[in-house]
């Protein structure tokens, strides 16, 4: 519908005594019945395209701060990782100069010196690692310092009760099976939930082009009303109205260009069908490998925890059996390397299982960033309240005789 108010002066302003001022007000309307009518009208479908676009852009900028937020979190985590290992590394090189000191007195008279040479030996590499350690770190400060777009003169202090804290609420579980996860994937991750929209845009596409091929049945009418003549252009008579309303038909004789659109848009489905069959078949391999990882991730952790309290205890008995006699440098320094590992291993598993729970979280779109400490929360209680615990995680020993299975079971699967 069309409404439209129109002025006759240009005869008016000429001169032209034959001619007075005149308005015109007129109102049309046409309604298509086949071709074009509702939803198929290319002006609808380009509104509730435009209208979804909204959409799919507030989706991928929320998606964007949770994943934002998420990769601040991990840099900030692996950070305090990096601080906790060159502690560890500080203090086993201070272990190793006195090591080094004890044989040094002692050799006059009791040990060789071979055995001091070794000691001094791994004391300089334990040096050479707690170096390696601070430039690392202070590497990975400047490049933090960038991304939060800070200067790098800046002075940035990390607060280590965030490792401590994530250390003692321990390992927060994920239970839910892969079927679980990806379901609930397909309802919350915002993404996914754009990718099958977007499929649904496709397929209303295929539609509007069908309904061009077909004939054009249009109700038409129109109505006028001029001013009263022969100056007066801003009064008008009601009873002067001049309307009509008819059929308009326009048979699909020749149709080739709507054809040819129809086809691409066909070609186009087929192309987003299989696209969008990917981007699930992606989100549930990346859901699976999450699991897993986040399993392995786990068991590491454990595996770690149980290494470092007998590599605690190893390098104790090996220090007084050395001093007793009764030991070799050799088995004190082995000794020592297995702590020093084992307490870096533990901090890299806590953070590596931490950023993969994360990560899994962010992918099935469970993740909530609003929440304080959302790294220490169980996100999955909002979809499946009573079936997993808030915190917690198996016990040492739950993990220490944990059945190992044979590679023939996983390769069977």
């Amino acid at each position: 519908m069309s409404a439209s108010l129109g002025n006759d002066i240009l005869r008016y302003y000429t001169g032209d005594p034959r001619r007075s001022l005149v308005s015109i007000l007129s109102v049309n309307l046409t309604q298509p019945l086949l071709r074009g009518f509702g939803r198929n009208n290319p002006a609808v479908e380009a509104l509730t395209q435009a209208q979804r676009n909204v959409v799919y852009a507030v989706r991928n900028y929320s998606f964007f701060q949770d994943q934002f937020a998420l990769e601040i979190l991990v840099d900030h985590f692996n950070l305090l990782a990096q601080k906790d290992i060159m502690r560890n590394r500080y203090t086993n090189y201070l272990g190793r100069v006195q090591s080094t000191q004890r044989l040094e007195a002692r050799a006059a008279d009791r040990e060789r010196l071979a055995d001091v040479d070794q000691a001094r030996q791994a004391e300089l590499t334990a040096k050479d690692n707690y170096v390696n350690a601070v430039a690392s770190y202070r590497n990975s400060l400047d490049q933090f310092k960038i991304k939060l777009g800070l200067p790098l003169g800046e002075k940035l202090v990390l607060d280590d009760r965030e490792l401590d804290e994530m250390e003692q609420n321990g390992l927060v579980p994920a239970l839910l099976n892969p079927e679980a996860a990806y379901r609930v994937a397909t309802e919350k991750q915002l993404q996914i939930l754009n990718a099958i929209d977007k499929f649904e845009d496709s397929k209303r596409k295929v539609r509007v082009a069908a309904n061009q091929l077909q004939a054009d049945l249009k109700i038409v009418a129109d109505a006028d009303l001029t001013s009263q003549p022969p100056t007066d252009y801003s009064h008008f008579d009601p009873n002067k109205v001049r309307a009509d309303v008819g059929l308009q038909l326009n048979l699909p004789i020749d149709r080739l260009p709507e054809r040819n659109s129809y086809r691409s848009t066909q070609v186009s489905f087929e192309s987003d069908l299989r696209n969008f069959t990917l981007t699930l078949d992606n989100l549930k391999e990346s859901i699976d490998q999450g699991l897993r990882t986040l399993e392995q991730s786990r068991q590491n952790y454990e595996i770690q925890k149980n290494a470092l309290e007998l590599a605690n205890r190893r390098v104790d008995s090996t220090t007084l059996l050395l001093e007793a006699g009764r030991a070799e440098v050799r088995d004190l320094v082995d000794a020592q390397d297995a702590q020093i590992a084992a307490q870096n291993a533990v901090t890299s598993a806590l953070v590596g299982y931490q950023q993969t729970r994360l990560q899994l979280m962010l992918d099935i779109g469970a993740l909530d960033t609003e929440v304080p400490k959302f790294w220490l929360k169980d996100h999955l209680a909002a979809f499946m309240p009573g079936k997993a615990p808030a915190s917690g995680s198996t016990s040492p020993a739950e993990s220490r005789d944990q059945a190992v299975l044979p590679p023939d079971q996983y390769f069977s699967e």
